[in-house]
């Protein structure tokens, strides 16, 4: 492999990685706009989970 294909590879592995994440996370947060019930249900997890284990890797 030379230096530019090298390159071009490390950047389309990058990329690949980003765009599913940032695409699930975009869904999620409209879906959680559109629906103030779920966002509701949502926040009181959170929030029982912060009281039960505090900010942890275990909460997380």
């Amino acid at each position: 492999l030379d230096g530019d294909n090298l390159v071009a590879q490390a950047a389309i592995f990058f990329t690949g990685g980003f765009e599913t994440s940032s695409t699930i996370i975009s869904f999620c947060l409209y879906e959680l706009a559109v629906h103030s019930a779920i966002q509701s249900r949502l926040r009181d997890e959170i929030r029982g989970a912060l009281d039960k284990f505090g900010f942890t890797y275990d909460a997380v």
